[in-house]
């Protein structure tokens, strides 16, 4: 009964610190101004190699100069890059490249499109918050979340039978005394 009430602390205490990183990966770049990317090529590796956990802040389109990175959408918002500036006309449209390209990517990137700069970067951190890693995440906090309901319970309902059986020994006992 013992070893089942530690382990559910330490279940207990290993999901607050799990959710607490998790609440501050994903709050305080939001309350920093900025958001998260994960790169998902290598077109600008070694820089941000693929897997890559990007922190973009935003930026003007005014202040982004030739050979600063950007981060933008592409096709309507479904994907996002991160690539180099290498020429730029006026300040709506930004020709980029990535650099482990030798040449420079068809299309242009309009500064609507423009999610802004990275400022800080941790390599290879970005694969465990792929969607299907936050799934199984999800998944396992849901597991352990059952198994700490379950125990829980079971050690309430073990709990009732034995005041029960106080009390009844209680009143059994003043009744023999009068």
């Amino acid at each position: 009964m013992k070893r089942f009430s530690r382990m559910g602390i330490t279940i207990s205490i290993g999901l607050i610190f799990f959710m607490t990183i998790s609440l501050a990966i994903v709050l305080l770049p939001h309350l920093l101004g900025m958001r998260f990317v994960i790169t998902q090529d290598d077109a600008m590796a070694p820089s941000y190699p693929n897997g890559s956990l990007i922190f973009v802040r935003s930026e003007d389109s005014e202040e982004i100069l030739v050979g600063d990175v950007i981060t933008y959408y592409v096709n309507q918002g479904e994907k996002i890059k991160t690539r180099r500036v290498v020429a730029k006309e006026g300040e709506e449209i930004f020709y980029t490249k990535g650099d482990a390209s030798e040449q420079m990517e068809l299309g242009l990137v309009s500064s609507r499109n423009l999610i802004g700069q990275p400022v800080l970067h941790f390599p290879y951190i970005g694969h465990f918050f792929s969607r299907r890693v936050v799934n199984i995440a999800i998944f396992v906090f849901w597991i352990f979340a059952g198994f700490l309901t379950f125990i829980t319970i079971w050690m309430m309902v073990e709990q009732f039978p034995s005041k029960a059986r106080r009390t009844r020994i209680r009143s059994d006992s003043s009744e023999k005394t009068f």
